[in-house]
């Protein structure tokens, strides 16, 4: 198997200064163009997605407010979507914590919208990347909400309280995992024919 990359990230996990450093000299965005250019099949999830958008092409600006807690997103057709979400409903829920939202780069296709944010998820040929987050479990969630809580005070109409958040969080969880399921072996489909 070819190697692949996927970039993600988390606030409380900053790479401190190397961060500066990297941003500084385009590092994050030329190991994309290059990831692109090679065609290994990339992943990006929230930050990543950001990241793969802006590297391709798109933008990434501030949204209309945060969107936090459990929304449901919804497919948008076209053509180049063939496998990408096979055996997922048309309506489904995921989990979100971001202000911040991403432009369709040139050449890509929009996947998944909500209510909340238009821009969900793109597919770039065997690229994906993702708005939300799919690769929540229980105890992300709650460390999320100990650690970055003070986001539900701010006014949102997509910020769901943290008892609505955590409420039946298990079976939350597993619905997620499914949906991650899914997803993610699509895409690994996808870096296996490569």
């Amino acid at each position: 198997m070819k190697p692949i990359r996927i970039f993600r990230h988390v606030a409380c996990e900053a790479p401190g200064y190397l961060g500066e450093f990297l941003d500084r000299h385009q590092v994050p965005w030329e190991l994309i163009r290059r990831a692109h250019q090679a065609g290994v099949p990339m992943m990006g999830i929230c930050f990543g997605g950001q990241l793969m958008s802006k590297a391709l092409g798109g933008e990434v600006t501030k949204g209309d407010g945060m969107e936090i807690g459990w929304y449901p997103l919804q497919r948008i057709n076209g053509e180049a979507h063939s496998g990408w979400l096979d055996g997922l409903p048309t309506t489904f829920d995921t989990f979100h914590w971001h202000a911040d939202t991403f432009s369709m780069p040139p050449g890509s296709e929009p996947l998944l919208k909500s209510q909340c944010f238009r821009n969900q998820a793109y597919i770039f040929g065997d690229h994906i990347g993702m708005q939300f987050h799919l690769e929540m479990t229980e105890e992300m969630v709650e460390a999320w909400l100990s650690k970055y809580g003070s986001d539900l005070m701010l006014t949102s109409r997509c910020a769901q309280s943290s008892r609505t958040i955590t409420d039946d969080l298990s079976a939350k969880i597993k619905q997620l995992h499914q949906v991650s399921d899914v997803i993610y072996g699509n895409w690994l489909e996808r870096v296996r024919r490569k």
